[in-house]
């Protein structure tokens, strides 16, 4: 039963990031240009039903950052990095964190889809 929940944990990353990337690129089909901060409202944008769904992703995202390592400890960190979810949880992590930090610090003028989002 742990094995199944860490793996759940490790792949949120990723998947979150996966699903908030295809709902930006649905938006920049239907407005034509990438989305930013307040340019589409995301909430104008999207379903009653999917919006929740995002808000829901992300905060289960966050949680994981501190579940998933708690659980390996748990399961046992001895091996765990020939495991699948570790690695999907490490791009998954890696990939926010590029998205947030590296395109707010080196370049302004483009946000990351976390501010986007977070509108």
């Amino acid at each position: 039963m742990i094995m199944k929940t860490t793996a759940v944990f490790g792949s949120l990353q990723f998947a979150t990031y996966c699903f908030v990337l295809c709902c930006a690129v649905v938006a920049y089909l239907v407005v034509g240009h990438w989305p930013s901060y307040n340019n589409p409202d995301p909430k104008t944008l999207f379903s009653i039903v999917l919006s929740p769904a995002v808000y829901l992703l992300l905060l289960a995202s966050l949680a994981s950052l501190v579940v998933y390592p708690v659980l390996v400890l748990v399961e046992g960190a001895r091996g765990v990095q020939r495991k699948w979810h570790f690695w999907v949880f490490v791009v998954g992590t890696a990939l926010w964190i590029v998205d947030t930090f590296y395109l707010h610090l080196m370049n302004p003028r483009e946000e990351g889809l976390l501010s986007w989002v977070f509108d």
